[in-house]
């Protein structure tokens, strides 16, 4: 995700959850700039490294994942190869 200059990082965790069209309203976009999917769920925005580092939005099936693993670079990781399988199909 690319995040506009000035966001407030205290609305990342998992504690915070919007529906896409709000965080697309805060500014929050794809990392090539462009809009989030016009999708009806909610998602969490998680900043694994830190408020410079790399953001990404998540959903429910990121929370389950944390619910076995308490790792945020796990389950991160776990999505990021989840995209790569979906790319290639």
């Amino acid at each position: 995700m690319r995040l506009p200059a000035g966001f407030d990082a205290g609305l990342a965790g998992l504690q915070t959850r919007k529906p896409l069209a709000e965080w697309q309203a805060l500014g929050v976009r794809r990392v090539d700039g462009g809009p989030l999917p016009s999708a009806a769920f909610e998602a969490s925005l998680v900043l694994p490294d830190g408020p410079k580092g790399r953001a990404f939005l998540v959903y429910d099936n990121y929370r389950t994942i944390m619910d076995w693993n308490r790792s945020t670079y796990f389950a991160t990781s776990v999505g990021l190869l989840a995209d790569r399988i979906g790319a290639v199909e």
